[in-house]
């Protein structure tokens, strides 16, 4: 899905990214699958944020179930992923400046997930809004992602390459070909 927020981190608009399109060019129409490439994604279990997060439930602090939002459970996940969510991506903001960055940013400071609960944008993602993920832009300008903008690449490269495994060239042993090759900065897991 695509949130679109305004200046002041509203959320304007959701929008279903997640059916595959045409496009016409002067040959006809070309098919393309989205693809989206974003900071690398955490693998733990248990609540642990992303960098420019994507799930749900640590976006919006929200349950969904039986067509309704919720944002208390038995455990607290949904507040404790919000909570960590705000902490880890305010942190990484700090110091970056662009309109998207700006809009995310507020977004975060004033979300609050108990106001949120008859969201019409949200509730219009259905129950796919549970195993979807998210992508945000400035309103009215869709090429404006969040993931893309320069001052947060150039952030996240250079955190990525200070830790341990960003240094040195990480390579592995292909579970398909057989060969050495690096490893993909995104990978979804193999079942």
């Amino acid at each position: 899905f695509l949130v679109s927020l305004n200046e002041d981190g509203g959320v304007d608009d959701i929008t279903d990214w997640s059916e595959d399109g045409t496009i016409s060019d002067k040959n006809g129409k070309i098919s393309f699958t989205r693809s989206v490439v974003m900071p690398r994604r955490t693998e733990k279990p248990g609540i642990d944020a992303n960098v420019i997060e994507h799930r749900f439930t640590y976006l919006f602090g929200l349950n969904f179930a039986d067509g309704r939002l919720d944002p208390s459970d038995s455990t607290d996940k949904a507040k404790k992923s919000h909570k960590a969510f705000a902490e880890r991506n305010l942190e990484f903001l700090e110091g970056l400046d662009s309109p998207v960055v700006n809009a995310y940013r507020n977004f975060i400071l004033n979300w609050i997930p108990e106001e949120q609960v008859l969201n019409p944008y949200i509730l219009s993602c259905g129950k796919k809004c549970k195993s979807g993920y998210f992508a945000f832009c400035l309103s009215g300008h869709p090429e404006l992602l969040l993931h893309d903008d320069s001052q947060v690449n150039a952030k996240w490269k250079k955190k990525f390459n200070e830790t341990e495994e960003g240094n040195g060239k990480r390579q592995a042993q292909c579970c398909i070909t057989g060969r050495p090759a690096e490893i993909p900065r995104t990978h979804n897991k193999i079942k």
